[in-house]
């Protein structure tokens, strides 16, 4: 099945790199720079910071309108990450849009002691209908 979709890799949210491809892309010799060492934040615009990598991967849903939402299709989509390098790397899971789905949900309760649970009833009461 042929699939369209680009790859960016962002360091801090600015688009460091950016490619289209077809069902697969090889991207050779992409240096991801070091932060041991690096302050988190600095004052002076020209600082060099920790860096921040996020690959992202989307596809054209003009092409691909399907993969809106979960379904047969996109069930099976699966990705493969190969690297090769003489330093330690690691990877872990963006999570930045669950904890702000959580974070919200926080603020609901707080602003409206007892909604989680009123919520979660009328939740049970469809889920019976």
């Amino acid at each position: 099945m042929h699939r369209d979709f680009k790859l960016e890799i962002l360091d801090n949210n600015k688009v460091v790199f950016s490619k289209k491809g077809c069902n697969q892309m090889n991207i050779s010799h992409f240096l991801f720079r070091a932060s041991q060492g690096l302050p988190e934040t600095s004052d002076n615009p020209d600082a060099e910071i920790k860096h921040n990598y996020v690959l992202q991967a989307t596809f054209d849903l003009h092409l691909w309108p399907e993969a809106k939402t979960a379904n047969e299709e996109t069930d099976n989509i699966s990705w493969v990450l190969k690297f090769f390098t003489s330093e330690t790397i690691a990877l872990i899971k963006d999570t930045d849009k669950e904890d702000r789905e959580k974070a919200l949900k926080v603020s609901w309760e707080t602003a409206e002691p007892g909604r989680a649970e009123k919520a979660s009833k009328s939740r049970q009461r469809y889920l019976i209908l």
